[in-house]
């Protein structure tokens, strides 16, 4: 049985106007992950592949919250993927992006994004590389920071 430990959120909560790396999870499979750190919003074909979720049917827990309710994988229903509330940010989208479709502004709301934006002091370019607390060197491409997502329900 493979284990997924599941920090609790409330750290990753904290609104403060700087940028939140997030590891993406296709690095577990390559074994850089920094240790205890980590957090995602999205499908992970290589993790689910680790577990032996390949979508033949409902996906299996793949571990506890720190509440103790289970996390299951993607899968509601065999070869149907569950539609995931967090979405990625479009920086040129005139509802959630930025002046110049760059990182030099934060929703002042990730849950509500009807709140608008706030200008900060320029982040991470889109288009360039940042290390990981790891060490390792990844692209600063959107969705690596927790500031890339806002939670839509609609």
């Amino acid at each position: 049985m493979t284990w997924i430990l599941v920090m609790d959120m409330l750290p990753a909560l904290n609104i403060i106007v700087s940028w939140n790396l997030i590891n993406p999870t296709s690095l577990i499979c390559r074994n850089e992950l920094s240790y205890f750190n980590f957090l995602d919003h999205s499908f992970s074909p290589c993790l689910a592949a680790r577990l032996g979720d390949i979508g033949l049917d409902h996906s299996p827990v793949y571990g506890f919250s720190t509440d103790g309710f289970p996390i299951y994988g993607p899968y509601q229903a065999s070869h149907t993927l569950a539609v995931s509330c967090w979405q990625k940010r479009d920086y040129n989208s005139s509802l959630v992006g930025c002046i110049g479709g760059k990182r030099t502004c934060t929703l002042i709301n990730p849950l509500d994004y009807s709140q608008g934006t706030q200008v900060v002091s320029s982040g991470p370019s889109l288009t360039s590389t940042v290390p990981t607390q790891s060490g390792n060197t990844i692209s600063s491409a959107c969705g690596i920071y927790k500031q890339d997502y806002f939670y839509n329900a609609t």
